[in-house]
C-alpha cells in the first residue's frame, strides 16, 4: 500500500491531480499526460518507489507478478 501512495503523489506531483481509476500510476515520466511507462521505466519507477517506503522489492515483484 505505501508504494501505492507514493506512486500517486508522484503522479499528482507530475500531472497536479489524482489519477484517475482507468490511468496508470507507472507512468511516462516525459509525457505530458498519463501514459504507460516501458517495461524498464516501470521497474525503475518500482525500484525507487519500494527504496524510498522501505518495502522490500522481491517479494513486492513476486506479488506483482513481475520476476
Amino acid at each position: 500500500m505505501r508504494v501505492i501512495q507514493y506512486r500517486f503523489k508522484a503522479f499528482h506531483q507530475a500531472f497536479g491531480r489524482a489519477p484517475q481509476p482507468d490511468e496508470p500510476l507507472f507512468f511516462a515520466a516525459d509525457c505530458s499526460y498519463p501514459r504507460t511507462a516501458e517495461h524498464d521505466q516501470v521497474m525503475a519507477q518500482l525500484r525507487q518507489a519500494a527504496d524510498a517506503t522501505g518495502v522490500a522489492l522481491a517479494p513486492l515483484m513476486k506479488f506483482l507478478a513481475l520476476d
